[in-house]
């Protein structure tokens, strides 16, 4: 239910300047100076320090290809967040095995509440189990971060930063590897185990968007190829991920965050 539910998940992009691109559409400068990269991640990881709340959309392909097995799975998660005090309020959607499943989840520091039949007649709240309440509200508290800057720094000579200037002013990071680094790129446990964590990888593409101004992510998109050891035969896999950052710190109420059929049960049941 956790790998289903949490979503959300990692890329990496940076930028900086020296040769300058124009197109019709947008002029793009490549950066290529360490320390001006080594400024724009910095930059990154001081605008988290500053959100509150955020409200994220996160979508997740996966391709599994084999003699046994031939199966795309999709999930979309949509999450509205305010970290202190923490209110969650998340709905999934998967389409796998040629079902669709739905479901929505929120989250307080003191409980977490599950429904399987969200905006339907049919929708019944329940309370989850303390245990996996604490594994759910622990990885919120961890951080407020999705991408492993560390990391990105670690790598600096390999990210591809650029400079663009489209509709908006915009830093754009590029990472290319054949390594399971693919999995430290993110941070919270949630967006780790809805990627194929298991996964051994031959090569992977991560790049994100931050704004000029702030610092603060755009989005982020993953690809990655590589394979599984499904039931004893090695299958290949085709992953992709984005996430959307819709909105920053602009939840002050953790009440607003509550589904009417969580207040309901709370009111009926506690």
């Amino acid at each position: 239910m956790k790998k289903i539910c949490f979503i959300l998940l990692f890329l990496v992009i940076v930028s900086s300047c020296t040769t300058k691109e124009e197109t019709e559409d947008y002029n793009m400068t490549s950066i290529e100076d360490l320390d001006e990269k080594n400024d724009i991640i910095e930059k990154a990881q001081a605008a988290v320090e500053e959100i509150q709340s955020m409200k994220t959309i996160t979508i997740l392909t996966q391709q599994f290809t084999g003699e046994s097995i031939n199966e795309e799975t999709t999930i979309q998660v949509d999450n509205n967040l305010l970290f202190d005090p923490l209110s969650s309020s998340v709905h999934v959607l998967m389409t796998t095995l040629g079902q669709n499943v739905e479901f929505s989840m929120y989250s307080n520091e003191d409980a977490t509440y599950f429904t399987e039949n969200p905006n339907t007649e049919n929708e019944v709240w329940q309370r989850l189990p303390e245990t996996e309440h604490e594994e759910i509200i622990a990885d919120y508290k961890r951080t407020t971060s999705f991408i492993n800057y560390d990391l990105l720094l670690e790598h600096i000579d390999e990210l591809v930063v650029n400079d663009v200037d489209d509709d908006i002013e915009y830093y754009e990071l590029i990472l290319n590897g054949d390594s399971n680094i693919y999995h430290q790129l993110l941070t919270q446990d949630h967006l780790v185990d809805m990627a194929e964590e298991q996964a051994s990888v031959d090569t992977f593409s991560f790049s994100i968007k931050l704004e000029k101004d702030t610092g603060h992510l755009i989005n982020f998109d993953t690809t990655m190829y590589g394979t599984v050891d499904f039931e004893g035969e090695v299958i290949s896999l085709f992953e992709t991920m984005t996430l959307y950052v819709e909105g920053i710190n602009i939840f002050e109420d953790e009440y607003s965050l509550v589904p009417v059929g969580v207040e309901q049960y709370i009111e009926n049941n506690e």
